[in-house]
This record gives C-alpha cells, structure tokens and sequence, in this order.
C-alpha cells in the first residue's frame, strides 16, 4: 500500500487535515466518507480516472476511489468540454467538482464511519500533462512511489517549522500536489482546502509556521504594504518557472522571507533549490539528485524522483563548481537561425531589458504573410508607459530597435514588437510560445474602431470613434435594437488602456460603474481614460456629444 493512501485511510477519522473557506475543518474520516460516495459512481469498466478538483480533499477522495478500484489517476490541468473531448476522457469517468454533473455526493452527507480495506494496489500511476515551452500536451506517467519520495524529502526538510501549508498554486501539476496535497497528508500537517485566489485571501489565514506554495507569477503582482495581513510565514515557495531577482527581493522586503525557488519540471520533479543572498545565486541540488553535464553543457539530471534509471536532459546550459552548485547559463532551444545568422534570444532579451523603460520582455518567432520574423513582446515600466502613450506602438517600436543597434547587429533586431501589461503565461507560470505566438496575431481595438480623434496626455486619454454596427459586440444585443452591453464597455477600456500605455487594472473588478444612455450603431463616441498607476484603476467614461452614457473604474 502506498505511503499517502496508507494515511488516507488510517488517519483517526475526527483528525482534521483540510481546512476549506466554504466547508470549514475537513476531516480523514469525511474524506473517506466523500471516497465511499465517489467510488459508488465510477464506472466498473473503466482502467482510468480522470480528475479535476479545486478543493485538495476532493482530488484525495477521488484518489481512494481510483487506486481502491484499481485504476490509473490521469491528473488534468484542465476540465473545459473540447479538452476533455481532445484526450478521450468522457464524463462517466471524470471525477470533478468543478463540471456540473461530475461529483453526485453533497456535502452535508458526509460522515466520519466510512470504512475500507486495505488497498492491494502495490504503486498505482499518475498521469500527469505538462506543456513545456510549446504548447503541445505531453503525458508524463509517475508511480505514486516517486512522488511520494519527493515529497519526504521535503518533509524532512520543513521538519518542525511549519504547521500549516496554504498556496495559490493549484494542486492539479506536479509542484502544487506535492506541496499542497502529499506534504501535509505524508507530514501530518494541516492545509488550506482551496487555492488562494488573491494576496488578501492568502494571507488572512497565514501564521508564523505557514509554508506558503506560490509562483513567480503570483510573486511578481505583489500588493501593496498596507493592503494585506502582515503575518510573517515561516517559508515562501517559489517554482514553476523563473523568478526574477526583483521580484524575490521585494517579497523578502514586504513579508520578511526570502523566497525558497525549486528548480525543476514534471519529468524530473524538483531539481535544485535556492534562497537568494545575490541576484545570480547558485542553485543546490536537492537531497539524492546527481547531475552531470551532457555535450552541449546542458543539465543532465539523474534522481530518484524520475521513474527510469536513465539520466535526463534538461534544456539548460550550467555551469557546475566545485562545491557542487551550479549557475543556469540560459537554454540550449532558445538559439535560432534569422537570415542565415544564429541568433541567441535570450541575448536579444538582455539588451531589451537593460533599458530604463523596459521592465520584462519576451523574444520569439513568430511567422508574418509566410516569413519568419523575430518578435518581441515588452512590458514597460511607468517611464515607458507615458512614453508609448506619446508616441504610440510604431513610433515607440523604432525607438527600441535604433537603441538596440548598439549592441546588436541587424539580424537580432526584432522586427515585430507587441507592447503589453504582461507576458502571457499558463496555469504554471510558464511561458508558453503557442500562447505568445497568438498575441501578434490578435488585431488591435484601436484598428478595429478606427478612431477619429486620439489624445493622450500622461495617463489621460481621449478617443473618439463612431459605433460601427459590424462591431461584435452588438450582435446579440438585440436583434431589432442592437446595444452596446456594459461588459463590452469595459473590455474596451481596458483594451484600449493596455494598447496605449501598455497597462492593464490590478484586477477586472468594476467599482462606481453608472449607465445611463446606451451606445448604439452610428453614435459618435467620446471615451475618456485615465490610468493612476500607483493604485492601478482605471477610471473610463464614455460620452455622445454632452450625453453621460456610462463611467466607471476598474481595478
């Protein structure tokens, strides 16, 4: 029997393990109970079992059923119908509380008598999808063993600092149900239910021995120091992709814990950890994993985390010393060939971000009428915000690409540049270049509404356009007397907001919003902006001549 399943079903029935915002204490023995309801509804035919929860004592019920009935857990990172169609999983095997229809149990039947046999499951499969840098899905298969082997290390490294685990990570890829789901069952501690959406959910229930699960991407959206519990976590942790040496300082300035990263990807699990003293701090390997260094200089990893024997190639180049550490030197697939001249992106991305105005960028290729072009999605800081908004997106590119010439040559130009709030990311905080490959191809708003009239004064903005009736957001609305819904009245601001100063609200949640008129097809429209970037709301108001049609703020 495995170590977690051992737990899941051992456990003093009233011990509770699970803490959830709407279901309060959740025990073992309620999780056995839910297991019970859950394995009544899986289908007797089926090898598998798909799963895709929000709540981690939900994913631990439907765990019990699976292995119990002696079927592989196929681990989903999402439950929307065209990808659950796209892998062949059909609903009589899915177990989900976030699909209607999926989970046939209610909370309040719940009991701590359930009882079962031991499992004679000896080590059930995991399956889990993970994208890499490509996009395309990819299955990586795991014995429950392996990654219960990752999680005791960990639990033997937190040993008796932490009492509590909370995260806004999911537990649906590998770094969130190590941490959030085998860390505390196989560690005795007890965890939040529920993925922190926002840092005021997360840090309401911190205490001093709270291990906190983040990301680079939730590290680098901090909140302001008066806006959120001031609770001093025990640890912070940080993986999923890169986090940059700005973020990881300013979390240990604002929360007081320098964030612990973890190296590492679905195939091998984690790889090497750091806390930073110095931006480029060396990497330690974690306890059991041997690395050496394959032709190129890339990392090859061999671990007791990985099911085969056989080292694993990594796609970064390293740098190993003496002491065993080692420094990342950038990845081998991030070389590519422009006009016949090998060109090194991240390189392209250094000199891009060595200037004031920009904040983070993204080099890639993307394809223009049938030729491959080297293209750059950029984040400004506030200084080249206000500048783009002088000089719009054309004008703001040259600039860039003159600055670049000093330090680059010509093929390493990029020749398309989208300004943007953010780089895309996916549900792991990796970048993902499908997603940002489609950022070039969606058509800009300020092309599709044409505007007559275009002002920008810092971040003051006035458009004037006319409705046109082909706009999309009027069909439907309605057929005989079309409008111009408030939600698509805030989707314009916003997009136009993240077109002009490439900067986006802190969150899409609209505060003082007013109708008064609607927008219909032909009206000469007057939008006004205005962007406060040190709160970042967005105030919008839109106009017909002296009419008050609608306003609000956003964020």
């Amino acid at each position: 029997m495995t170590k977690i399943i051992d737990a899941l079903l051992a456990r003093d029935a009233g011990q509770v393990v699970f803490r959830s915002v709407s279901h309060g204490d959740i025990t073992y023995g309620q999780i056995r109970s839910m297991a019970s309801l859950l394995a009544k509804q899986q289908k007797a035919t089926s090898d598998k079992t798909y799963v895709y929860t929000r709540s981690a004592s939900v994913f631990c019920a439907a765990f019990i059923a699976a292995v119990l009935a002696g079927n592989d857990l196929i681990v989903l990172p999402q439950a929307g119908s065209d990808y659950l169609a796209q892998i062949g999983a059909t609903g009589d095997q899915l177990m989900s509380d976030a699909v209607d229809g999926a989970l046939m149990f209610d909370w309040a039947d719940l009991s701590n008598n359930a009882e079962f046999a031991p499992s004679n499951e000896n080590d059930p499969l995991l399956t889990f999808f993970t994208s890499g840098s490509s996009g395309a899905p990819k299955q990586i298969v795991k014995p429950i063993s392996v990654v219960e082997a990752e999680a005791k290390v960990w639990v033997d490294w937190f040993a008796n600092d932490i009492d509590h685990i909370a995260g806004s990570v999911s537990h649906q890829h590998i770094y969130g149900l190590i941490f959030r789901l085998a860390l505390p069952v196989l560690g005795n501690i007890t965890a939040q239910d529920d993925m922190a959406l926002s840092w005021e959910a997360l840090m309401d229930v911190v205490s001093p021995k709270t291990l906190i699960v983040s990301s680079p991407a939730h590290l680098s959206r901090l909140p302001e120091k008066g806006a959120i519990s001031h609770t001093q976590p025990a640890y912070i942790l940080s993986s999923g992709g890169p986090l940059k040496a700005d973020d990881s300082f300013a979390t240990a300035k604002l929360l007081g814990v320098q964030p612990l990263e973890i190296l590492g990807s679905t195939e091998t699990g984690g790889v090497a950890w750091r806390q930073r003293d110095v931006e480029n701090e060396p990497w330690t390997p974690v306890a059991g994993v041997k690395l050496s260094l394959g032709i190129q200089g890339e990392l090859m990893v061999t671990s007791p985390f990985i099911p085969d024997a056989e080292p694993v190639k990594m796609g970064d180049r390293v740098e190993i010393g003496e002491d065993g550490r080692f420094v990342l030197l950038g990845r081998i697939d991030r070389i590519v060939k422009v006009e016949g001249k090998r060109v090194s992106l991240p390189r392209v991305e250094e000199a891009l971000s060595s200037h004031p105005m920009v904040g983070d960028c993204a080099v890639i290729m993307t394809s223009q009428n049938g030729r491959d072009r080297l293209s750059a999605l950029v984040c400004l800081t506030q200084e080249g915000q206000l500048e783009l908004g002088k000089l719009g997106s054309f004008k703001m590119s040259r600039y860039l690409r003159k600055l670049l010439s000093d330090n680059l040559e010509p093929a390493e130009w990029p020749k398309r540049m989208r300004f943007v709030s953010h780089i895309p990311t996916n549900s792991q905080s990796k970048r993902v270049v499908a997603e940002m490959q489609s950022v070039f191809e969606s058509v800009r708003l300020l092309e599709v509404l044409a505007p007559s009239y275009l002002q920008v004064e810092g971040f003051d903005a006035e458009i004037r356009f006319t409705a046109k009736p082909h706009l999309p957001w009027f069909e439907g609305h309605f057929k005989e007397n079309p409008i111009l819904p408030g939600v698509a009245q805030t989707h314009i601001a916003a997009r136009l907001a993240e077109e002009i100063w490439a900067a986006s609200p802190a969150s899409f949640n609209v505060n003082r919003m007013k109708f008064q008129q609607v927008i219909q097809p032909h009206d000469d429209i007057i939008l006004t902006l205005g962007f406060k970037p040190e709160t970042e709301k967005l105030n919008f108001a839109f106009k017909r001549g002296e009419d008050k049609l609608s306003s609000g703020t956003i964020g």
